[in-house]
């Protein structure tokens, strides 16, 4: 990836067909690229405000927002290797799943990286080329694995249904279980686009009135952090806050 301001986004991964009544696996296969995308959107918006901050506070709480991505990406992927593709290939017999949890070592170092670089550098010492090095050293195979994994979903549709709805349902359930939503919670509506795919996708699967309690439940801890989400914390996608064409 070039580095400044000629550097592209990452694009967004389309979702399967999924008509009603498909089996377990092509749902959980949308929902995958529906979290993927919000972990693609969070990485461009690091990308794009890394070259645009340069105030004190807003160097903080970008550096803030990148450590949460990385918790994140981190607490998605350990998951999937604790709750979701173990079982999933013992139940099935495909050791062959196994290679989605050895990919994840890939970019765990990189993601380390961004995570430390984060935790420790004070505004005064901020360099936007410094975080474009440890970017570049670990995005290109995180979003090759990103892609990737949504093929093997896939390939589980000749799975019983049933069991591939009780192993997906009770990975979920196991990997919010530890989650710290008052990060997650926003991160996902902030770095969810509700106009993708002309916005028929309900996700995340809630009443409105239910998103608007978490919304105000959850979303003032870190209000500052949220400001470089793509979206605000309702998932519409909002004009950007530095920048060229900044609101």
């Amino acid at each position: 990836m070039a580095t400044g301001p000629t550097r592209e986004p990452i694009p967004v991964i389309p979702t399967p067909p999924c008509p009603p009544g498909s089996h377990a696996a092509v749902e959980m296969a949308v929902e995958m690229v529906l979290v993927h995308n919000c972990l693609i959107r969070a990485i461009n918006s690091i990308y794009y405000y890394a070259q645009h901050v340069t105030k004190a506070e807003d160097i903080r709480d970008f550096l803030h927002f990148c450590a949460v991505s990385v918790d994140l990406i981190h607490h998605h992927h350990e998951g999937e290797e604790s709750f979701i593709f173990p079982p999933w290939a013992e139940a099935t017999n495909r050791k062959d799943l196994l290679e989605n949890v050895a990919e994840h070592r890939e970019f765990h170092d990189g993601l380390d990286k961004l995570g430390e670089y984060a935790r420790t550098t004070t505004p005064e010492a901020y360099n936007s080329q410094e975080l474009f090095k440890v970017l570049d050293g670990f995005v290109p195979p995180l979003t090759s694995h990103l892609n990737s994994e949504v093929d093997r979903i896939l390939a589980m549709e000749n799975t019983d249904n049933a069991v591939a709805r009780r192993i997906l349902d009770e990975g979920k359930k196991k990997a919010m279980d530890g989650a710290s939503r008052d990060k997650l919670v926003p991160f996902i509506l902030g770095c969810h686009d509700a106009t993708f795919e002309g916005g028929k996708h309900f996700f995340p699967p809630m009443p409105g009135l239910v998103k608007m309690i978490l919304v105000w439940w959850y979303g003032s801890k870190f209000q500052a952090t949220w400001r470089f989400c793509p979206s605000d914390l309702y998932s519409r996608p909002k004009e950007r806050i530095l920048g060229p064409g900044a609101a």
